[in-house]
């Protein structure tokens, strides 16, 4: 009897050890971190889910560079074609607070129309320029109404009389890839001798 007791009390110990060791596994099983699935492991349709979707912008569209615009696209046109038109207007205001004969203010301004032609484009000449400009000054002279008695006339662009004139009319060649430059014909010195180039 007593021997039936002691193997029968050997036999649950040995079970419940075995129990408390898989309890213990299953328990380590939960709480171990499940690794994330990399690129190269992942299945294919799991890929395609997950992989990010580049987004396309349509560029914005060209904005004119010019007051007018490109004129329902025909400027543009013709400065692929190697012309290229253009006009300004500048203004000039003054006023005399102190000596000559009034106080007064006066305005002048002055009107510039320009062709550039390219001919390289227009003719095959690489690296060739010519150049027409158009000038119409108006307006009245602040020193003249006043009385001022300067040398140098107030208002810049009141110089050389109010009327028309052919400003520039040149042609350009360019030598060297552009480090030499030779230049014929009807110029301004304030825009030729006073611009210089750096040579890289």
């Amino acid at each position: 009897m007593t021997r039936l007791l002691t193997s029968l009390h050997t036999s649950l110990l040995a079970a419940g050890t075995l129990a408390s060791t898989i309890g213990s596994q299953a328990y380590a099983q939960e709480k171990a971190p499940v690794p994330e699935a990399s690129a190269a492991t992942a299945p294919a349709d799991t890929q395609q889910a997950t992989a990010p979707v580049p987004l396309t912008e349509e560029p914005p569209a060209a904005r004119p560079s010019t007051l007018t615009g490109e004129w329902g696209r025909f400027r543009t046109s013709l400065r692929n074609d190697g012309v290229d038109l253009t006009a300004s207007y500048g203004s000039e205001t003054a006023a005399n607070v102190s000596g000559g004969d009034r106080h007064l203010v006066r305005e002048t301004g002055q009107f510039v129309f320009g062709a550039t032609f390219d001919a390289e484009k227009l003719i095959g000449i690489k690296s060739g320029t010519f150049q027409a400009t158009v000038t119409y000054r108006r307006g009245k002279d602040l020193g003249a109404a006043a009385n001022l008695g300067v040398l140098q006339q107030v208002q810049e662009v009141y110089g050389r009389g109010q009327t028309w004139r052919l400003t520039q009319f040149w042609y350009q060649q360019s030598f060297a890839n552009g480090h030499a430059d030779l230049k014929l014909g009807r110029l301004t010195q304030g825009g030729t001798l006073t611009r210089s180039r750096a040579i890289s």
